[in-house]
């Protein structure tokens, strides 16, 4: 069905960048360029409408491809033409028209558009252009709706004969907002005269702004961009002059979302541009996926592959050609494999894709269309065209680095977890449970870490909180009536997390319409709910042309728990505006603790060693890292700290203490950071032990008993010298012959002990030197001096009583074990009567003589003889002499006839030495026996024991020998040794060695 021009009143102007005609049908769109065409349709029932529109277009996001076949053949004979193809899936309402983008020669009516597209297939529509060469030439578009949006691409037809080109040979060329250096540059193929026609460059048709250079500077603008020409003086309707397109990015690189442009855009690799407005890549011919790392087969294009550039020619060459453009910003490149303005010449070696602008990264040679390594991909790349880096680019991370880190600051991530370097995610994004890397905020939430809470009625932006309606919730205001979207100036607060007992810094990312010029912020503590007591000194922000500024405020009054808020004064001196703030609760790190007390290694006197259990981040309480340890000693009011030990040290010791002290030892772990230290552990109770007794035991007396032997006595050292608080542990006896080289030793393990008996292995006739030291727990002291006795009569070797005891016996043996004992006694009682007897009659028939000895230097003993005529004379009165002093006895009460026997022999005297009497020699009174030594501090017992009765045989000797000293001569010194005074023993309490 046809329908005739005639039904067409309505004609746009040629050039104005608006459709001819448009004529509607259910099914498809057909498009008329001038009144001499007509329109062909497939449905009998029509819809007629015109449509004009305006020059610029809304952007849609719609996925359509242009292949352009005569980029750089506008003038080739015949009709020339360009093909839109349809990657979307539903193509119920699709309309397609074409247009000329702007005049690029003088006159409108040499500025043509393009004919009615025609269908190919469902998805794909042929446009045809004016047969005629120049006709051809200019920028054109291909637009494609579906219900409210629209897609536009455009592309660019030359002459092949042109006298000036892009230098780079690019139709379009795509910068960022932000990028600086940008420049165009066009080549002259032909010149003109021998100094040339001078260039002229002009912007979507504009009047000449640059004359005489062929290289342009231009900033990021958004109104700089746009389709540029260069032509030579007159000669600009010949159509004959280099043209480009420059298409500026809302966005700064690797970023979209304008005006503010936060969000990242994907990784986009083999060439794909980031769309900037939705982030995702806009692959170039040849390639698909969503970052463009599958490569299509060989004569292949589409956003899914799905079109081919066959044309009756092999596959491998189907699109030697073709320039295929896509939707801005991507703009037109060759198909991949191809460069060029007419995408004729093929990728040298080590390069391939759209333009050849890829990089093989092979051992080898790769493949020109798809980049696939003919061996393998050098050590620094992998993927399929070996175009993924082993190091990802800042921003990104995982195996292809196609993740996004969404770091704070832009910070790069772990390739394998995502977790920022800084540990803080951008605006919008957070890290969530069991989860790494940073994630888009959950609705309701926006800001950093996504702890602020969105306060609008419908839904709100993630990055700022602005509300999407405008409305705010209940309780929220706006400063005045100037701030749209409940942005009341505090987008979010927050804090660097620190040790207890230090300055904290928190944040108020504050926000404010443009026009605000400035705010005072201020810190307050939150009481119930409401901002009430200042904690920060007010800060002036000043924002400038920015809409948001962070402002830190350090506060050293914030405690565990405490909430905080950030508030805003609209002017100076106003009060605050406490329905405008945002409030955050302050917590600290967590101290590591160590639970359990040190415990002690080792002691000497003088040092302590204690070791403790390791802190551990998954048992112990605390946050970490660990940084080391320190341990304290204490004493009294005095606390000893060490140096702060590394975090595997779990063993110390202290030196130079003082012995046989008590010490308090704990221990704290430290985590990183200032005031890091950690409570003090249970405390660990140690002593230094005690240093070696300085003195021996003192008063030491050895003294003979009979033949039960030696009953040595003694007396301690005062405090300071045993330096022990515990005491003594054991007594030491040691004594040995003279004459003998080893020596024997009797310990005595009872510590209160003043005395023991020596009954072992003594020789009878030895003189014995005896020693004495006391122990303990800090060693053993020095010998007390050399004690020297004779040993008379042979000692028996009496068995331990206490093993005697342990042993069980009937009553019969209990009571028959003395009888031989008794026996024995009576025995010897009788054998030394005899030997008495002989030497008293032996004795009378020798001359009477008595030896005096030389007084003795009287020391080292407890016990000495009082008022001992032998010792001290007849009328010499008696003296108490002490042990180890030199002090000179003092006269007291007469002396008493009570006399000390068996001294023990001294080896050295103070006057002349002394040679025991023998008692072999001087035998007269061997019958009168030997009394027991007494104590001085016995003696008024002694003494009155023996005078109690007036018979005391004390009492009686002394009568008698005065009722014989008058019948004969007197004589009462030798009284005692007359015949028959010696033969009757009448004198036996009366020493008879006498001077």
């Amino acid at each position: 069905m046809a329908l005739w021009n005639s039904l067409f009143s309505l004609r746009a102007p040629v050039g104005s960048g608006v459709p001819q005609y448009i004529i509607a049908c259910t099914d498809q769109l057909y498009y008329c360029d001038s009144f001499e065409k007509t329109a062909k349709m497939l449905s009998a029932t029509l819809i007629l409408f015109v449509i004009i529109a305006q020059h610029g277009l809304t952007q849609g996001y719609l996925r359509v491809s242009l292949l352009n076949r005569f980029s750089f053949r506008a003038d080739a004979a015949g009709f020339k033409s360009f093909e839109c193809y349809i990657s979307e899936t539903s193509l119920n309402g699709i309309r397609v028209r074409s247009r000329r983008v702007s005049y690029t020669r003088n006159y409108q009516w040499r500025n043509p558009g393009p004919l009615i597209p025609s269908v190919v297939a469902s998805n794909i529509f042929n446009i045809d252009l004016l047969s005629n060469r120049n006709n051809s030439f200019g920028a054109f578009a291909c637009d494609v709706s579906l219900n409210d949006e629209t897609t536009s691409v455009q592309t660019i037809l030359l002459r092949s004969d042109a006298d000036i080109v892009p230098k780079d040979r690019l139709l379009t060329k795509t910068v960022n907002d932000g990028d600086t250096g940008v420049s165009l540059e066009m080549e002259e193929i032909r010149t003109f005269g021998r100094y040339g026609l001078q260039v002229e460059w002009r912007q979507d048709n504009s009047a000449p702004f640059i004359k005489g250079y062929t290289q342009i500077t231009r900033d990021t603008q958004q109104r700089n961009q746009g389709v540029y020409e260069c032509h030579h003086l007159y000669r600009r309707d010949l159509a004959v002059h280099g043209l480009q397109r420059l298409i500026i990015r809302a966005c700064p690189s690797g970023r979209w979302g304008p005006p503010n442009c936060v969000g990242v855009c994907d990784n986009c690799y083999n060439g794909g541009v980031c769309e900037d407005n939705t982030g995702d890549c806009i692959c170039p011919a040849g390639f698909m996926g969503p970052n463009c790392l599958t490569a299509c087969p060989p004569g292949m294009f589409g956003f899914q592959c799905e079109f081919s550039c066959w044309d009756g020619s092999s596959a491998r060459s189907a699109c030697r050609g073709a320039m295929v453009c896509l939707p801005d910003p991507f703009g037109c490149r060759c198909a991949s494999g191809y460069k060029g303005l007419g995408c004729n010449t093929n990728c040298e070696a080590g390069h391939f894709g759209a333009n050849c602008k890829q990089r093989c990264n092979c051992d080898g040679s790769c493949h020109a269309i798809t980049g696939v390594c003919s061996r393998n991909c050098n050590s620094r790349f992998s993927g399929g065209s070996c175009q993924i880096p082993n190091v990802c680019k800042t921003g990104y991370y995982g195996d292809q680095c196609i993740e996004k880190c969404h770091c704070y600051t832009d910070r790069a991530c772990d390739r394998r977890t995502g977790e920022c370097s800084n540990r803080m995610c951008a605006l919008g994004y957070a890290t969530r449970p069991g989860s790494d890397h940073c994630q888009a905020c959950e609705d309701g939430f926006f800001g950093e870490e996504c702890r602020g809470e969105c306060h609008c009625q419908q839904h709100c932006d993630r990055i700022r909180g602005s509300c999407a309606e405008g409305t705010c919730m209940a309780s929220w205001s706006t400063i005045g009536n100037f701030v749209p979207h409940c942005q009341i100036g505090i987008a979010n607060i927050s804090y660097d997390k620190v040790n207890p007992n230090t300055a904290v810094d928190v944040r108020c990312s504050l926000s404010s319409p443009q026009y605000i010029q400035s705010f005072t912020a201020a810190l307050y503590r939150v009481v119930s709910g409401v901002p009430q007591e200042q904690i920060a000194a007010d800060d002036e922000v000043t924002f400038q042309n920015s809409t948001s500024r962070i402002v830190t405020m350090t506060s050293f009054d914030i405690d565990e728990g405490d909430e905080v808020a950030c508030i805003l004064v609209y002017s100076p001196g106003a009060s605050p505006f406490t329905d405008v703030f945002r409030a955050s609760n302050v917590s600290f790190y967590v101290l590591p603790i160590l639970s359990s007390a040190p415990r002690i290694v080792s002691a000497t006197n003088t040092s302590i060693t204690v070791e403790w259990s390791a802190w551990n981040p998954g048992q112990g309480e605390g946050d970490p890292p660990l940084i080391g340890y320190r341990t304290y000693l204490k004493s009294g009011s005095r606390t000893i700290p060490s140096s702060v030990l590394s975090d595997t040290t779990t063993q110390h010791t202290f030196e130079g203490l003082q012995p046989d002290s008590d010490y308090t030892i704990t221990v704290t772990a430290s985590r990183e950071g200032e005031n890091g230290e950690g409570p003090e552990s249970p405390p660990g109770l140690g002593s230094s032990s005690c240093s070696a007794p300085l003195d021996a035991p003192i008063n030491i007396t050895i003294t003979k008993i009979k033949s039960k032997g030696v009953n040595v006595t003694w007396q301690n050292p005062d405090e300071e010298a045993v330096r022990c608080r515990a005491g003594v542990t054991t007594f030491m006896v040691y004594y040995k012959p003279l004459d003998a080289v080893s020596e024997q030793t009797h310990p005595i393990d009872d510590a209160s002990a003043s005395s023991t008996l020596i009954n072992m292995n003594l020789e009878a006739g030895k003189n014995y030197s005896f020693q004495m030291t006391l122990r303990t727990s800090g060693g053993e002291s020095p010998r007390s001096e050399e004690l020297h006795l004779v040993i008379t009569v042979p000692v028996e070797n009496i068995k331990d009583k206490s093993k005697e005891d342990e042993q069980p016996g009937s009553p019969i043996g209990l009571i028959l074990a003395p009888i031989p004992i008794l026996i024995v006694i009576i025995a010897l009682v009788i054998v030394i009567l005899v030997i008495r007897r002989k030497r008293n009659s032996g004795a009378s028939e020798q001359p009477q003589s008595a030896v005096a000895p030389n007084r003795p230097t009287l020391q080292n003993h407890a016990y000495y003889t009082i008022g001992d005529p032998s010792v001290l004379g007849r009328n010499t009165p008696a003296v108490q002499v002490n042990v180890g002093t030199s002090e000179r006895p003092q006269a007291s009460a007469p002396p008493l006839p009570i006399y000390a026997t068996n001294l023990p022999v001294v080896e050295e005297w103070n006057d002349d030495k002394v040679i025991p009497v023998d008692e072999e020699e001087d035998n007269s009174y061997r019958n009168l026996g030997t009394p027991l030594p007494v104590k001085v501090a016995d003696l008024p017992g002694y003494v009155a024991e023996r005078t109690k009765s007036k018979t005391d045989s004390l009492i009686h000797q002394f009568m008698l020998l005065n009722t014989l000293s008058k019948k004969v001569e007197p004589k009462e010194c030798t009284a005692g040794q007359e015949p028959t005074n010696v033969v009757k023993n009448r004198f036996p309490d009366i020493l008879p060695h006498l001077w």
